[in-house]
């Protein structure tokens, strides 16, 4: 089954408590980071 899980979804600058548009895909026991914004961290 695939999950996507959003890491992040405000705008253009990273805030304290605001990250940057980021998505995990999962599926599998695999994963994938997707639109991986500045300042996410893995």
């Amino acid at each position: 089954m695939l999950t996507i899980t959003l890491l992040g979804t405000a705008a253009t600058m990273p805030l304290p408590d605001r990250a940057l548009t980021a998505a995990v895909a999962e599926c599998g026991g695999h994963s994938l980071l997707l639109d991986c914004g500045e300042g996410t961290q893995t």
